[in-house]
């Protein structure tokens, strides 16, 4: 899930030394860095962006990473294979179909 690693994860719990925010990002502990005069608004960025993505698909990945870490294989494949399902009778689906058809970019609604 991310690329810290099994050593160095060990070595921050352990030793408990300080970091900053460039190493934070270079671990892949975090997706950007921002000064602090400009973290509001590219939160506020991040969530308008997450806000016009597929929330029922986000829920679903939600879902799908969660059990991915303490399921077997079987289970997760069965748990992808039934929100895939899920998802392909949304309405989002529906219109991100005919959005990719027409050649336009989707907009989604959640349902």
């Amino acid at each position: 899930m991310h690329s810290l690693g099994a050593a160095r994860a060990t070595e921050l719990m352990l030793l408990g030394e300080s970091f900053d925010a460039e190493q934070a990002k270079q671990w892949g502990l975090v997706r950007a860095v921002v000064p602090a005069g400009e973290v509001l608004d590219a939160a506020l960025e991040l969530a308008r962006r997450l806000a016009a993505g597929p929330t029922a698909a986000y829920a679903e990945i939600k879902r799908a990473l969660a059990l991915g870490a303490v399921s077997p294989l079987d289970a997760v494949l069965a748990n992808e294979g039934a929100g895939q399902a899920r998802l392909g009778l949304t309405r989002d689906h529906q219109g991100a179909v005919e959005a990719f058809l027409a050649k336009r970019r989707p907009t989604f609604e959640g349902a």
